[in-house]
């Protein structure tokens, strides 16, 4: 004879409720983990920017700008430009003339898309919607804030970094993405040398 035994409601109840401890338990630690990702994420977004901005500045022989759109909120932005005077990473649409785009192919005079306008527009943008909860700072709380002597942008900004692509140097300071627990720094030095720096928690 075939006997079959279930599991009794104390059984059940019992390994719920420890089962409820441990996932209370692990909670915490993983959104921790979230949180210090999605700043890591966000420092990194900054980084690679600012290297792309670099790169392309070179290759193009061109200086580059690259804008920050921060307030001390989670609300911001950063965009590349080959504008001299800069650009407002907050604009969303490329046909606004304080956009932040650069030319796709660096000739003014091709008419690349076929629109019959020779300018054509590529916007390059990155919103810190991607990254909730992650603020972008300077060094004092406030929006970040680049000094140094302006190279061959015409006024840039204090919240703007200019790459010049024949000297190599750059407007220095530091950009801070962070959280409640946690804070990543990169920093822009005069010779145009982006790094991360630190890691705090």
């Amino acid at each position: 004879m075939n006997t079959q035994r279930g599991v009794t409601l104390v059984e059940l109840t019992v390994t719920l409720a420890v089962l409820a401890v441990l996932v209370a338990m692990s909670l915490p630690s993983f959104q921790s983990l979230t949180e210090k990702r999605r700043v890591i994420g966000a420092a990194e977004q900054v980084y690679e920017t600012l290297l792309y901005a670099k790169n392309e500045s070179i290759k193009r022989s061109l200086p580059l700008v690259v804008s920050f759109s921060a307030n001390n909120s989670t609300d911001w932005a950063i965009g590349v430009t080959d504008s001299l005077a800069g650009c407002d990473a907050a604009v969303t649409a490329k046909t606004d003339a304080s956009a932040c785009t650069i030319e796709y192919d660096n000739d003014p005079d091709a008419d690349d898309d076929g629109d019959g306008n020779n300018a054509d527009p590529l916007l390059i943008r990155y919103p810190g919607t991607d990254f909730p909860g992650v603020t972008l700072t300077g060094t004092a709380g406030n929006a970040p804030s680049f000094g140094g002597p302006p190279g061959r942008c015409t006024s840039p900004n204090s919240n703007e970094v200019c790459f010049d692509p024949f000297r190599g140097t750059a407007r220095n300071g530091t950009i801070v993405t962070k959280s409640a627990n946690h804070e990543v720094r990169v920093v822009v030095s005069r010779l145009g040398r982006v790094r991360p720096v630190s890691y705090t928690h």
